[in-house]
């Protein structure tokens, strides 16, 4: 990336935060930051599985987060329909009817897809401008 792009420029701020650290910080960092994605999903698959009468543990609810992510590796856009498919045989493993299964991974994965779908809309409707962009008019 060229560092005359904010992506450039951004990337090059990120490599400055971590350019002269210790092999042993930057493992920290990574080491109490990288499971708090994993850690906040799994939370909202368990809460959102008791709405739905899916009372999962917290170890099956990050089993099946897995899942869901393994379902992902089938190229369909968005995942659509593979990571249910996934979801849905991780539940059923754990002896989730599946009615059940489905309602709640329909519900789950709309709220995922649709936050960003509203995004994107939004996005779309804005004017493109086309050209270079002047600083300081």
């Amino acid at each position: 990336f060229s560092e005359a792009t904010w992506l450039g420029r951004k990337l090059v701020e990120l490599k400055q935060a971590y350019v002269g650290r210790r092999a042993r910080d930057v493992a920290i960092t990574a080491l109490v930051f990288a499971p708090l994605p994993w850690i906040g999903e799994s939370a909202a698959i368990w809460l959102v599985g008791h709405g739905f009468g899916v009372h999962l543990t917290p170890v099956q609810a990050f089993c099946t987060l897995v899942a869901m992510k393994v379902g992902m590796v089938i190229p369909t856009p968005g995942g659509m329909g593979s990571v249910e498919a996934a979801g849905a045989g991780a539940l059923l493993v754990f002896g989730v009817p599946a009615a059940e299964a489905f309602a709640f991974l329909l519900v789950y994965r709309t709220s995922q897809l649709a936050s960003g779908s509203l995004i994107g809309a939004a996005f779309i409707t804005l004017p493109v401008r086309i050209g270079p962009v002047r600083s300081g008019a």
